[in-house]
């Protein structure tokens, strides 16, 4: 008998899965603002890391949303 998920049991599975699918995004923009740099595009550079640090912030909010399910 196949038994659906409830919405927290969802939550334990989706919230590893968006730090983890932000970091390998942070990871891939860090080489892009190597790139920038490379390319004397400093403003990009400067702007990509901000929305890096923002990622950043998002991945801990999300990792303290995880300390505060039941199960984990």
């Amino acid at each position: 008998m196949h038994m659906q998920k409830t919405d927290v049991e969802k939550l334990e599975i989706l919230l590893p899965h968006w730090i983890d699918h932000n970091t390998s995004h942070i990871e891939e923009m860090k080489k892009w603002v190597s790139i920038a740099r490379k390319e004397g595009k400093n403003e990009t550079a400067d702007a990509i890391e901000k929305a890096i640090d923002g990622m950043q912030q998002t991945s801990e909010a999300l990792s303290d949303a995880m300390t505060k399910l039941p199960n984990i």
